[in-house]
């Protein structure tokens, strides 16, 4: 059996339960957490595996490197020519904000809609002031892009009994849950197709 593998943790959002499990996993992992510039800069030069913020000062110290995943879903900016021409593998962590982040899109919307925070701030100044909320039944929303954020947060509209459009940069077959909102409803074909929900 080989040696240790050390894994980098530079994400300061993992917990020390997160740290915990992972360490669980096997005797062979070193994990090590290292979130400041400081101490990123010299941890990374023995680290196979970075969990985390990851910058290309850090795959040009890196001697071990093998694999990167990142907490987010996009990764358009860590697409640089260094990067493409390693061995380094770069995975994401796409579809697991699916949730937590449509539902903030929904706390955002009702609190505007609900005027929650004029509620709160009266609640805070000892104030009894009539506040007239708005309904989202019959509003419309507009979503650009239907990943899987863009997907779940045009579910929770239709729950609402919102009218959602949406679009989507890249051609797909129509999801069934997709009214067409053009007559050509078998793809979407880029920006410019548009898609409505019932």
């Amino acid at each position: 059996m080989g040696g240790k593998i050390k894994v980098l943790v530079t994400y300061k959002g993992l917990s020390e339960e997160h740290i915990r499990q992972i360490r669980k996993v096997s005797d062979r992992i070193k994990l090590e957490k290292a979130t400041d510039e400081e101490n990123v800069s010299d941890a990374v030069r023995d680290a196979e595996v970075i969990f985390g913020r990851f910058s290309k000062q850090m795959l040009l110290a890196s001697e071990k490197l093998r694999w990167v995943q990142v907490p987010s879903a996009g990764v358009d900016h860590h697409l640089y020519r260094e990067f493409l021409d390693s061995e380094v593998i770069l995975t994401t962590s796409s579809g697991v904000h699916r949730m937590p982040i449509s539902e903030m899109i929904f706390a955002m919307i009702l609190t505007f809609t609900k005027r929650l925070h004029e509620f709160m701030r009266y609640q805070l100044e000892g104030k009894w002031n009539r506040v007239a909320p708005d309904e989202l039944a019959g509003k419309t929303i507009g979503i650009l892009g239907l990943g899987n954020i863009g997907t779940e947060t045009a579910w929770k509209a239709r729950c609402f009994g919102m009218k959602v459009l949406a679009l989507k940069r890249r051609p797909m077959r129509r999801p069934s849950t997709v009214l067409p909102l053009l007559k050509d409803h078998t793809v979407l074909s880029g920006w410019k197709s548009s898609i409505r929900t019932r």
